[in-house]
């Protein structure tokens, strides 16, 4: 049997915080939808230019994740 095909949710955030070593803390965690694990895209602020960055969720609270 094919197995089902991952859904793909879009959360808008913020980055609250970037640590020397690339780690970030955004401003939504599981009561938003985030899981540790999940894959993450980070783009720039609309009207910037800049790499999209990816990367993986390590730690998520209710409020925040890193």
């Amino acid at each position: 049997p094919a197995q089902a095909a991952e859904e793909t949710q879009r959360v808008e955030l913020r980055v609250s915080s970037v640590n020397p070593d690339g780690r970030v803390t955004v401003d939504r965690g599981k009561r938003d939808g985030l899981a540790q694990g999940d894959a993450v895209t980070f783009r720039p602020r609309a009207g910037e230019n800049g790499p999209h960055v990816r990367g993986t969720g390590r730690v998520g609270e209710q409020r925040d994740a890193r």
